[in-house]
Parts: structure tokens; sequence; C-alpha cells
């Protein structure tokens, strides 16, 4: 499906321009004036959240419950001694890599389809309320959300693989000389490459959405149609994303501090008390970040309407 043509021009016609906005004012601009949208994404955020702690709960539970404790290793658990009981658990969980497989085989695409689906109808909902004069297709943030779940799961292969070599680097064979300053570099080194491409990889496909909508076009197409927006405003893009991550790093030091006081006031008050108050703390700081990654998408909508404009 090609990009449909939002700002026509002719010969007979002068180029339509935006006037000079703030990016980042429109962005803030935009929740104000739709205090609905925080809700919405909390919503959308939290489900899916929610989802995934309960999917890993009950995958723990069952690998648990699968697991076979002798008498023998069972009383040596129950004399609290550390070596003894560390030595319980490898001679428990040994030979039970099958089950973890079998249950990451399940846990792991499960996972993956739900935040596919949750994460297409929260950022529809969204963009509609953003960008309401515009068409917004659930198959288009479906198939674009697909493409950022298959990077994520792609990354953590690159890990997983990464991993793999620099164990296979540690040493030569047996009888050698270990080289663990060789297996640590290629770890760091494969891991920071992953983790870099995979943070590029996703920020393209986070802001593909709101080109869709504002060309009305496909994923593919919205995706390449991203990178030429972000080469006509590498500065604006840039400069945004900082601002946003500077915030961002704020609330995280703010909200730690106030992590510090229930901790304080462990002494004093029940334990249910202070954990109640951490979750509090946490909440609040996750549904500020929310907050913050709204006003990022309404900025990044201002930025690519002012990218088609300077295009033509």
């Amino acid at each position: 499906m090609m990009c449909s043509e939002q700002l026509i021009t002719s010969s007979h016609q002068p180029i339509i321009t935006l006037p000079h906005t703030s990016p980042i004012r429109d962005g803030f601009r935009g929740i104000w004036r739709a205090p609905a949208l925080i809700p919405a994404e909390i919503s959308w955020r939290w489900a899916a959240g929610g989802a995934f702690w309960a999917l890993l709960a009950l995958s723990f539970i069952e690998y648990a419950a699968s697991l076979k404790v002798s008498r023998g290793n069972w009383f040596l658990w129950k004399l609290g001694y550390p070596p003894l009981s560390a030595q319980t658990l490898a001679d428990t969980i040994a030979g039970s890599g099958h089950k973890l497989l079998a249950i990451a085989a399940v846990l792991i695409p499960g996972i993956a389809i739900i935040w596919t689906f949750a994460a297409a109808l929260g950022r529809t909902a969204t963009l509609r309320t953003m960008m309401s004069e515009r068409i917004v297709s659930f198959r288009t943030m479906l198939a674009l959300n697909f493409f950022r779940a298959a990077l994520t799961l792609a990354a953590f292969i690159g890990f997983a693989g990464v991993f793999t070599i620099a164990m296979q680097l540690y040493s030569d064979g047996p009888g050698t000389v270990p080289h663990p300053a060789r297996s640590m570099w290629v770890l760091l080194l494969g891991w920071t490459l992953v983790a870099y491409l995979w943070t590029v990889m996703n920020w393209f496909l986070s802001v593909a959405p709101v080109i869709a909508v504002e060309q009305n076009c496909d994923a593919l197409v919205a995706i390449t149609e991203t990178l030429r927006a972000f080469g006509n405003r590498v500065g604006g893009f840039f400069g945004v994303s900082v601002a946003f991550c500077a915030l961002h790093i704020a609330a995280f030091m703010i909200f730690t501090g106030a992590a510090l006081f229930p901790l304080m006031l462990a002494s004093a008050v029940p334990g249910k008390v202070v954990l109640a108050l951490l979750c509090l703390v946490t909440l609040a700081y996750f549904a500020v970040v929310d907050f913050l990654y709204l006003a990022r998408l309404g900025a990044y909508v201002t930025l690519v309407r002012e990218s088609l404009v300077s295009s033509r």
C-alpha cells in the first residue's frame, strides 16, 4: 500500500507550511488537551505487564512443582548451612534443563503474542486521539508491533549467541590455560553491540506508527519513511530524545529517593506497610514514565509533520 499524499502541491498551489512550534511543548500540550490519553496508555501497558508477571509466576510454580527433592536433600536443606543448601539446590535442579526449555518454548511466544496485540490496541487508541484527523489502521499497528516483538526476540537470541561464543573462547581446550579476559571482552563488546542495534532499530519502529498514521501507509512503507523523516530532522529528533531521556533519568532519581523513606521506616512500622509504600512509589514512577512516553510521542507527531512539510 503506497503512502497517500497529505500535502498537495502544484504549480498553482503554494507549499503548505507549518508555524514554528516547539515539539516538546506540543507533546505536553496534547496530553493536557486530551487527559484520557494517560489512563488509556497506563491501562494497556499495565495490563500487558500484569499478564507477563502472571505468566512468569505460573511458569516458575510449574517448574518448581516438577522438581523432585529426595529426603536426604530435604534434610540437608533444613539444616540451613549455606554450602549444603547450595549443593542441595544444585542436585535438585540438575538435569532439569529440558524442563526449562519446554517452559520457555511456551512462555516466550505467549508473552510476545500478548504484548503485540496489547501494544497494537493501545497505540491505535492513543494515536486516534492524538491524530484525530487521520485514519489509524489497527492492521498496520499490529504489523509494526509484531516487528518490534520479533526484534526483541532476535536480540535475546543475539545475547545468548554472544554468551555461547564467549564461553567457547574461555579456554582452548582441556588442560590449557583459561583466558578469562578474552572471554569477558568478547562478552562485553558483543552484548554492547547487540544492545545498541536493538535500541536504534526499536527507536525507529517506535516512531513508525506516527508516520503510518500521518501518511496513511502500511508498515513497511512507514519504516522506510521513518528513515527519511529522521534524515530531514536529525537535530530535532535527537534533541527531543535527549530531552525526554533526561526527564526520565530525573524521574528515576526522584522516585529512587522517595523509595528510601519507606526503607528508613522499616524499623518503626510493620513490613507490610513498608512493602505497600514501596509498591505505591513504584506504580507512581511507572505512571510518570508512561506520561513522559506519551508526551514524547506527541513531540514526534510535530516533528514528523514538520519533516513532511520540509521535504516537499
